[in-house]
């Protein structure tokens, strides 16, 4: 599978959560956890998001996927069909800061594209 980064997952995710706003050090927060994508370690499925670890990215499982673009194994076209017009939805999908979720879109058969989103550590 080749990672690429995508226009359609920049223009899909551009609405940011509002008031994301931490107490602690002037980063919003003490704990020196994951800060980018960069710093997730592990990719898991099969957990529930409140059993998350740190630098962990969480698969969406099959019934969030069809919950949110409406196909257990998505395509690029389903990401794009559904543009913006989901993406607030898509943060209901979080998990806690220094860690990440994270959805497969397929192509025509075999998986192409990961999105990956959350909030930084910092």
């Amino acid at each position: 599978m080749k990672v690429r980064v995508s226009d359609h997952c920049a223009s899909f995710l551009a609405p940011a959560r509002r008031g994301c706003e931490w107490d602690g050090s002037k980063y919003g927060n003490d704990y020196p956890g994951a800060h980018s994508i960069v710093d997730i370690r592990e990719v898991v499925s099969g957990v529930g998001v409140d059993d998350l670890l740190p630098q962990q990215s969480l698969a969406l499982a099959s019934d969030e996927l069809v919950a949110l673009l409406g196909s257990a194994t998505p395509t690029i076209e389903d990401w794009e069909r559904i543009g913006g017009v989901k993406a607030e939805e898509l943060w209901e999908y979080e998990a806690d800061r220094d860690s990440a979720r994270h959805l497969v879109l397929w192509g025509e058969s075999e998986p192409e594209l990961v999105v990956f989103w959350g909030h930084s550590g910092d």
